[in-house]
Order: structure tokens, then sequence, then C-alpha cells
């Protein structure tokens, strides 16, 4: 699964809970936790309906792939959410001269790197970028 890792972008993930025949279990409280401090998770348990299932949410700042577990008693499973940045967000954050101190032969080149990120900090790769110069 993959989300924005902004913050209000959210990721639905679902439980289920079944007895031993694959029956749904209703009633089941489920413990809810992310092995990311960065990851928000709507609840820290959610309980099961008549269906055995309960949903929940969960999102994050942070573009990386996250850990979000489901644990009741000693059952657990781990569902991976990844979350991306947020292009929507795009802004240069750092500008810096590689090249420097190059002969104004019409040929020789400075080189500069830019760094493009979204609103949380998180890299953003293939975005354009227009560079202008004045003299």
């Amino acid at each position: 699964m993959t989300c924005f890792a902004n913050g209000t972008a959210r990721a639905a993930l679902r439980v289920t809970v079944q007895d031993q025949h694959g029956n749904p279990l209703t009633g089941q409280k489920v413990t809810l936790t992310a092995k990311d401090s960065g990851i928000m998770l709507s609840a820290a348990s959610v309980t099961t309906g008549k269906d055995g299932t309960a949903t929940f949410t969960a999102s994050s700042t942070l573009a990386a792939a996250q850990a979000v577990s489901a644990t009741l008693g000693n059952s657990s499973r781990t569902a991976t959410v990844t979350f991306i940045a947020d292009a929507s967000t795009a802004q240069v954050s750092d500008l810096k001269v590689t090249t420097d101190n190059v002969l104004a032969n019409g040929t020789a080149r400075a080189a500069l790197r830019v760094t493009v990120q979204d609103q949380h900090g998180n890299p953003l790769a293939d975005q354009k970028v227009a560079l202008t110069a004045k003299d």
C-alpha cells in the first residue's frame, strides 16, 4: 500500500480475526503498534465487528516503508505501508556550486547541485528545476 507522506493522507488498514476453523470472531480487542515513531495510527487498539474485522488508518510525514503490527494475545501480523514524498509541495531546499572558478572561455562550465524536497523534508527525485542567471 502506498500513501503520501504529508501527515494528512491516510492509509486504510483492516485486521481480520478468525478462530482455527476460519470463523470470524466478534468483539476481539486488537492492539495496534508502529515500529517507527514517525507514523501516526488512528487508534491504539480496535475491536472486531460481526464479520471479525476492524479498520484503522495510518499517516506519516516521513517518506519510508513503515511497519504496522496488529496483535491479539500471542498472535501478531505485520503489514507495510510505503509513504512517499508529496511532489505537490516540492520546493528547492538547497543550491550548491560544485564546480567553481572555471575559465571564462565559452566552453568551460560551472556545476551546480539542486536539492528538492517536499514540505516535510523528504527528498524528491526527477523534479524539473528551472535555473536562471543574472550578469
